[in-house]
C-alpha cells in the first residue's frame, strides 16, 4: 500500500504543476471574437448543474470561472435505514477555448459519507455500518457548449480511491467525470 500511495502522491504533485501560475495569465480576458459579427463577447463566469465523477463527487453543482475555475458538488441523501453525504472540490485551469468549446485541467477530491443499517436473516435485528471514501483525482477535460446557456463536460483521468473503514483500502485507476450546466 505505501507504493500505491507514493505513486498517488506523485502523480498529485504532477498535475498540480498544471495549476501553477504564470506571468501571462492575467491578459486571458475569458473573451472571445464573434467571427461573424468581429464583436469581443465576454464567456459565461457562473455554472450551475448536475454533475457526476468517481473522484470529484456527485450531486449539485456550482462553478466560478474566470481564468482559473473551482467548482462546489453536493449531495445530501436521507431515508429511514441510510444516510450519504458526498462533497466534492475542483480546481480548473483553462488551456484553450473557442465559442463552442474549451479544454482544460482538473485536480479535485471527493468525500462520501456512508451510514446505514444491515439486517441479518428473517428476523434478525438491524447492526449499524458506515464509511468514509476519500477519492483524489486529475487529468484533463472538455467543455462543450450545446446551447447558447447550455455546456457539457467531460473529464477523464487518473484517481485514487480510499475507503475508510476499520482499515483502509487503497485503489488507483482510470477516472471519468461529466457535468452538464446552466451557464450565466
Amino acid at each position: 500500500m505505501s507504493k500505491l500511495f507514493f505513486i498517488g502522491t506523485i502523480l498529485f504533485l504532477f498535475c498540480s504543476l498544471g495549476f501553477a501560475e504564470t506571468n501571462d495569465s492575467a491578459v486571458n480576458t475569458m473573451d472571445y471574437i464573434d467571427s461573424q459579427t468581429n464583436e469581443n463577447k465576454p464567456f459565461f463566469h457562473n455554472y450551475i448543474g448536475i454533475y457526476g465523477g468517481l473522484t470529484t463527487g456527485y450531486g449539485i453543482s456550482y462553478r466560478y470561472w474566470n481564468d482559473w475555475g473551482i467548482q462546489v458538488v453536493f449531495a445530501p441523501y436521507i431515508s429511514s435505514s441510510q444516510v450519504v453525504v458526498d462533497l466534492g472540490v475542483v480546481g480548473l485551469k483553462d488551456l484553450s477555448y473557442s465559442r463552442w468549446s474549451k479544454f482544460f485541467l482538473y485536480l479535485g477530491t471527493s468525500v462520501t459519507y456512508n451510514y446505514y443499517s444491515a439486517y441479518y436473516g428473517y428476523y434478525g435485528s438491524a447492526s449499524p455500518y458506515s464509511y468514509f471514501n476519500i477519492n483524489v483525482g486529475c487529468g484533463p477535460g472538455m467543455e462543450l457548449i450545446l446551447l447558447d446557456n447550455i455546456g457539457l463536460d467531460l473529464m477523464f483521468g487518473i484517481g485514487l480511491y480510499n475507503q475508510v473503514t476499520d482499515k483502509v483500502s487503497t485503489t488507483m485507476s482510470f477516472t471519468a467525470e461529466g457535468g452538464i450546466f446552466y451557464m450565466f
